[in-house]
């Protein structure tokens, strides 16, 4: 199942949606266009498709949940710093004397040639303001740093076509920042040798290739499911329609594993649901696909008990049958006794689903 991005800004939620007629929002160049969510709800609505004839919400209960706090927090505040497990750190500090790295300078160093070409790498800074570590360079927040950490995703030396581990794409990263920084007054260290990095990218190659599983239940139609009831029994659910043209059931209030708690798309083509295509009789899918991301989950059972209702619910007012990820029968005990020894292998191998180190790997 193809991944589903989320971009965000400090007051709204911003969705990436393919259309034929062009909805407000801002036109990628290929096809797509990113809007705000209350451009995407404006345009359910212009169509008269924004209510559902009935609510079942209460299916989707998020208070059933349990789902832990933000391990980005400390002291209550977030923080935000290279991660030594998943990522090569190199140190970044100042000379005596030496003026604080700016915010604003950072962006100029760090500029659209280095996010194009070095873009496996994030740049954290010490704010000395705040007493913590944050990301240097994204958004508002502190504008001086007394120190930076560069943290290169060792995931990305590997190449899964080949497959090989690249070191020498480290050694790339750490030649580019001291010519970057070559005007400051400043220690450029890497927090280890390229051979340790590369030991620990083995470890994390082998734990994506293991666990990253997604959780599939697919209602398959006899024949077709008419597109209009289709948008308004997910409706009914709670589920929202919006970002990558899908319905989600939003991770609202959490800052704990992944955006969605689960989605749904379908197997027929385009893949996703464009409110107009629905409106006009053109898009009558042979099946809904729900699905999450097991590693990225915030609570992989639960959701999968929510996840389980919401497809039944939808069976019985569609029809259809349930079918496991492979296009078999479903075998409810089966699935979820699967499910749990995932779960549990992975918390053996110190992986907690949903938590910030998951979310690096998966």
């Amino acid at each position: 199942m193809n991944r589903i991005f989320l971009l965000t800004t400090c007051f709204s939620f911003l969705l990436i949606s393919a259309c034929k007629q062009k909805p407000k929002g801002i036109e990628t160049g290929d096809g797509y266009f990113i809007s705000t969510q209350s451009q995407t709800d404006q345009r359910v609505k212009d169509l008269g498709m924004d209510k559902p004839s009935e609510n079942a919400s209460y299916i989707l209960d998020k208070s059933k949940l349990t789902i832990p706090q933000s391990d980005h927090h400390i002291d209550n505040r977030s923080e935000f710093k290279a991660d030594p497990e998943s990522e090569w750190i190199i140190n970044i500090t100042l000379s005596d004397g030496a003026p604080l790295f700016e915010k604003s300078k950072l962006n100029e160093i760090f500029d659209l040639d280095w996010r194009k070409n070095f873009a496996a790498a994030d740049i954290y800074g010490f704010a000395p303001e705040k007493n913590r570590w944050t990301y240097a360079t994204a958004g508002k927040g502190p504008g001086k740093y007394t120190k930076l950490q560069v943290g290169v995703s060792l995931l990305q030396v590997f190449d899964p076509e080949k497959p090989v581990f690249d070191s020498a794409l480290l050694d790339k990263y750490l030649a580019k920042i001291q010519e970057k920084l070559k005007a400051y007054a400043a220690q450029i260290t890497p927090a280890e040798p390229v051979t340790d990095a590369l030991a620990k990218a083995k470890l994390l190659v082998e734990l994506k290739q293991q666990f990253e599983v997604d959780e599939v239940l697919i209602l398959k139609a006899d024949k077709t499911f008419k597109g209009m009831d289709v948008w308004d029994v997910l409706q009914c659910t709670g589920l929202k329609w919006g970002d990558g043209d899908l319905f989600h059931w939003e991770n609202q209030k959490s800052e704990y594993g992944d955006e969605s708690l689960f989605s749904v798309g379908t197997n027929t083509n385009p893949g996703y649901f464009l409110p107009e295509n629905i409106k006009e009789g053109n898009m009558n899918p042979t099946d809904l696909v729900f699905y999450y991301s097991v590693p990225r989950s915030a609570a992989p059972v639960n959701i999968f008990d929510a996840m389980l209702n919401a497809i039944k619910y939808c069976q019985k007012r569609l029809g259809g049958k349930i079918l496991n990820a492979n296009g078999s029968p479903f075998n409810e005990a089966d699935e979820r006794n699967r499910l749990k020894a995932l779960v549990n292998s992975m918390k053996q191998k110190g992986i907690n689903p949903g938590s910030v180190k998951a979310l690096t790997i998966f």
